[in-house]
């Protein structure tokens, strides 16, 4: 019997928040959409892009840069992936911890009324830079940027993800 490819046709990041809530983060708008449209469940979407402002903070000072700021000690615990709930600032903030770079990194997502002030207290503290240095970082860490060095439909296999799919190693 033939096994399936298992093609990739997306990079997602997934927060569950509670049994029926998720928020569903991806560069393309495209890529969620066709995630529920796909879906064999009942699912309300709404897209709350024009309403967040989201911060990438990178790099092995990262802790130490956001930490002070935070009203909350539950940063501090985060593990890879996981994400809570603080004050930033004084601003209302979901925070994930999360390392694009291959360094340690979070995330932050804010209401976008709150974007502006949040990133003006972050870059007094924080040296500003853009993608083209956290790409440089990744690329030296050996992260693939999905859209850059693999393309929709890659295989699970082409991704060194094969461990990832049902069955593999059976």
């Amino acid at each position: 019997k033939r096994q399936p490819e298992h093609r990739v046709r997306s990079d997602l990041t997934v927060w569950k928040l509670d049994d029926e809530v998720f928020e569903v983060m991806s560069g393309e708008a495209a890529d969620v959409k066709s995630l529920v449209a796909e879906s064999s469940c009942r699912a309300t979407v709404e897209d709350i892009s024009a309403r967040t402002a989201i911060f990438a903070v990178q790099g092995p000072l990262s802790l130490a840069w956001i930490l002070p700021a935070c009203e909350e000690r539950s940063v501090e615990r985060l593990r890879y992936f996981s994400f809570c709930d603080v004050k930033i600032h004084g601003v209302p903030a979901r925070i994930g911890r999360l390392g694009y770079t291959g360094e340690r990194g979070f995330e932050l997502v804010a209401d976008v009324d709150d974007g502006r002030y949040l990133w003006d207290a972050l870059s007094q503290i924080i040296d500003v830079a853009g993608f083209a240095a956290a790409d440089v970082l990744r690329i030296e860490a050996g992260f693939s940027l999905f859209c850059n060095e693999f393309s929709v439909g890659a295989t699970a296999q082409e991704l060194g993800m094969s461990r990832f799919v049902d069955g593999a190693g059976e």
